[in-house]
């Protein structure tokens, strides 16, 4: 395809889990899926000029308004063609930037993750402010969006061929897994160490091993003879197995509807359905290491030809730019009063947990100020408001350490899979 003669913005969202607001109750601002990490230089080849603009830590430094009106501004200064936007999190963003973003000429693309789980209260909202969508979830999302008249296009989670690379390191495990420790992945290893399988886990919530670094992951996924990947209850396809096949790994996934479309199993990479059967899989390809290697090098050739973040651009602009996708025509989609309460309640938690740590980590009053009007608009009775007021009243060395222990509190009772949803409802 040939380079788009024009510019492109990017909005990115950055992890931001080293910032001081990050340490108080209901800020969370770490990102299991960093855009600006993991999807830079992706498009150089295929418009003139790319523009990446961190939208989350401009709104972190600078506020709401501020960053909504410096968007505004970079739009008119630099006049792209298109604006993509990884609907990773809407927190930064207003409507009515969206508004002005489209009568200035500007086509907006917009990019959704877990749609299986989000499209009513999440993705529907923003629709009509887009022109052209893309999802990850290739089959029930491409249903719901046809249901509005939406042609969207699909594209799975692909990986960065710049950060995930064969690096020809040697095997230090047998089998692996890397992700959040959590409810039904925790149960499935504990099986599979019943049955006589040790896998070395790698990130939040498992034992003495917490987070690890890009490159970290990068390299687990490089030194270990099979690779896992949980793709737990809706069976959606994750980003995890585009990046163990692009690092050169061997694939071992619980299977994922259209899965089968993507790779050929048994060829480029291998599923299971059950524990046992993944125990007598894993038992096999650890015992046949030329059929595993041979396996694991056409997962990856696979990858590299089809499933970079470059190749997914380059199907979703050729689409586009040749006229084959429609433009989004909607006016206005109707939510539904449950929606959109649980809308404004999420957001007015939100915002007043930020108003909360902008407070007491003596942001300026301007940048808390503005989180507490957003809170009110949303929601001005939610709990997590009136807790910030209680703040308010006491000295502020004092409710600091009261929030941060609350804060370390909630982590604890976060680990506790049934009690999240418990956490958050009693917040709302």
């Amino acid at each position: 395809m040939k380079k788009i003669n024009r510019s492109v913005i990017l909005l990115t969202v950055s992890d931001q889990q080293q910032n001081p607001l990050s340490q108080y109750p209901g800020v969370h601002l770490d990102c299991s899926f960093s855009t600006k990490e993991l999807w830079q230089g992706c498009l150089d080849r295929l418009f003139e000029r790319v523009i990446e603009w961190d939208i989350r830590a401009e709104y972190l430094a600078k506020g709401f308004q501020r960053t909504n009106e410096e968007l505004i501004k970079l739009i008119k200064q630099q006049q792209p063609k298109y604006l993509i936007w990884p609907a990773y999190s809407d927190d930064e963003i207003d409507e009515e930037s969206f508004k002005t973003i489209k009568k200035l000429g500007v086509l907006i693309v917009g990019i959704f993750f877990d749609e299986g789980s989000t499209f009513e209260s999440y993705s529907k909202y923003w629709l009509s402010s887009l022109d052209y969508v893309v999802t990850v979830d290739a089959n029930q999302s491409l249903k719901l969006h046809r249901a509005l008249g939406i042609q969207a296009l699909f594209e799975p989670c692909c990986a960065s061929a710049i950060i995930y690379k064969k690096k020809r390191l040697k095997y230090k495990y047998d089998v692996s897994f890397v992700g959040s420790g959590y409810g039904p992945r925790k149960k499935m290893v504990q099986e599979l160490s019943q049955l006589g399988i040790k896998v070395m886990t790698f990130g939040k919530g498992w034992p003495g091993r917490g987070y690890l670094g890009l490159q970290e992951m990068v390299a687990v996924f490089n030194q270990s003879r099979i690779n896992l990947n949980f793709t737990n209850d809706a069976r959606q396809l994750r980003a995890r197995m585009f990046e163990v096949c692009m690092s050169g790994g061997f694939l071992l996934t619980q299977s994922a509807q259209g899965l089968e479309k993507l790779f050929k199993i048994g060829q480029e990479i291998e599923v299971f359905q059950t524990i046992l059967e993944a125990a007598d899989k894993i038992k096999y390809y650890l015992k046949n290491e030329k059929e595993r290697q041979a396996i694991a090098q056409a997962g990856y050739l696979r990858a590299q030809k089809d499933y970079s973040l470059e190749a997914m651009f380059q199907r979703i602009f050729r689409v586009i730019e040749t006229g084959r996708v429609k433009k989004i025509k909607l006016k206005k989609v109707n939510l539904g009063r449950k929606t959109i309460k649980q809308r404004n309640l999420r957001f007015g938690y939100k915002h007043s947990a930020l108003a909360i740590a902008g407070y007491l980590e003596s942001k300026e009053s301007v940048w808390w100020q503005e989180e507490v009007r957003l809170a009110k608009s949303y929601n001005a009775s939610n709990m997590m408001l009136k807790l910030f007021y209680f703040y308010k009243f006491l000295p502020k060395s004092i409710a600091k350490i009261i929030s941060r222990r609350v804060n370390q509190i909630f982590k604890l009772l976060r680990r506790i899979y049934w009690l999240q949803d418990i956490i958050v409802k009693s917040f709302y």
